[in-house]
């Protein structure tokens, strides 16, 4: 069923011209594995055909679509139609939900009313770009919220997300999480505003910030290679100086040690990774890594550890044995 899905979103992607060349590779090379799977394209193909006059606004109903058509078709039934007639209703319901399926896969953008959500799922970071030219990088498991206007620059935030600010005639940009509200005329930076609520991170590269936790009466200025943290169970919030920029690695691709301890760099992998370290022997703990990492999976950062440190890694799934070598 998972394989199935993700071949409705490549073609998908194919229709609209969204496809990247390694996914449209591997489209193809399914496409040629199977006829059937070349005539599923040529339907879904005619079916993007017949859905070129819906808008992004067109917010299906399948449940209701099924419906519809299945009273059509008792109704046929009731009446003693001729059977071609019967089966030309069916074909009708079948190509309907086939239609409301893709057209709700192919639309990125959720819209009620006025009010646009863009989500991000749990295998795909995503960039949107704003009315105002401003843009915003998604991390996994990430919703934003936003008005189709974006008069007032104001953007709700559940996840973790950077954010690229265009400065605009002095007009204040807002981003509001369920403990925090941070303030820019024009910057970049990250925040962090897991659904736990317990600690929301702003960490900022260029310009400056304003941070207002929630219930405190007290703005906080968050200048270039800073980060602010805020605590919500305790109603405290720390500013500190970002000396390991590995917090990007989910936008950026790179992870950089300069003479880390072992130590820091399994927590920097845990965090960024989801993996668990049993470590056997805790001396390794002590030694130290210089290394940069681009754009490379766990197991390959793992195994060209194992070749640089004096440690022997196993790994079993998302955990990982460490010993002495």
């Amino acid at each position: 069923m998972k394989q199935k899905k993700d071949m409705h979103e490549l073609m998908a992607k194919k229709l609209s011209g969204e496809i990247d060349k390694q996914e449209l590779v591997f489209l193809n090379n399914w496409l040629n594995t199977d006829i059937k799977n070349k005539e599923l394209y040529h339907k879904f193909e005619e079916i993007w055909e017949r859905s070129s006059d819906f808008g992004n606004d067109f917010n299906p109903d399948v449940s209701k679509a099924i419906a519809r058509y299945k009273k059509r078709i008792e109704k046929t039934i009731l009446l003693k139609k001729k059977r071609t007639r019967i089966i030309r209703l069916t074909q009708l319901a079948a190509a309907a939900v086939i239609l409301l399926f893709f057209v709700y896969l192919t639309n990125t953008y959720i819209k009620t009313n006025d009010l646009i959500t863009v989500v991000s799922d749990s295998t795909a970071t995503k960039q949107i770009i704003l009315p105002d030219s401003s843009i915003i990088y998604l991390n996994i498991n990430t919703e934003i919220k936003y008005n189709k206007s974006f008069k007032k620059r104001i953007v709700e935030l559940e996840g973790e997300a950077f954010f690229e600010v265009r400065k605009l005639n002095g007009a204040r940009f807002t981003i509001i999480t369920k403990s925090t509200s941070v303030t820019v005329l024009g910057t970049s930076f990250n925040i962090k505003a897991p659904t736990d609520e317990i600690n929301t991170q702003v960490s900022v590269l260029t310009g400056k910030v304003e941070f207002v936790p929630k219930g405190i009466n007290k703005k906080l200025i968050i200048k270039p290679d800073q980060q602010a943290t805020f605590n919500k169970p305790l109603s405290k919030t720390e500013l500190s100086v970002i000396k390991n920029h590995n917090f990007l690695v989910w936008k950026t691709g790179v992870l950089s040690f300069k003479d880390n301890s072992l130590k820091e760099v399994l927590a920097t992998l845990t965090e960024n990774y989801k993996i668990e370290f049993n470590v056997r022997d805790e001396e390794v703990f002590d030694l130290r890594l210089t290394c940069v990492f681009n754009d490379q999976t766990i197991e390959e950062i793992l195994e060209e550890m194992e070749i640089i440190l004096p440690i022997k890694i196993n790994i079993l799934g998302k955990k990982a044995i460490i010993e002495s070598n």
